[in-house]
């Protein structure tokens, strides 16, 4: 579990939570490795992943990312004033 920010240049075997489901930025280099689920993390930046991750703000895959298993995120839509006519 974390709180604010937190930055992973190493292998992690296990789940990673966000403490403030609002606010928190997880950024997984490109030396690190998750191994399992990460869950419930807000802003997620990311270059190599191995399991299920879910980002419940905004998810960002480096250029060069590697990511087997699944990503989650939450779809957040607005509209303009233009686009409630019409449709």
């Amino acid at each position: 579990m974390f709180c604010g920010g937190l930055r992973i240049d190493w292998d992690v075997r296990g789940s990673i939570v966000a403490t403030d489901r609002k606010f928190g930025m997880l950024v997984v280099s490109e030396k690190a490795h998750i191994e399992r689920e990460s869950a419930r993390i807000p802003s997620l930046s990311m270059a190599r992943c191995a399991g299920a991750v879910t980002a419940t703000e905004y998810v960002e895959l480096e250029a060069k990312a590697n990511v087997t298993g699944d990503v989650y995120y939450m779809l957040n839509c607005r509209w303009g004033p233009s686009s409630r006519t019409g449709l």
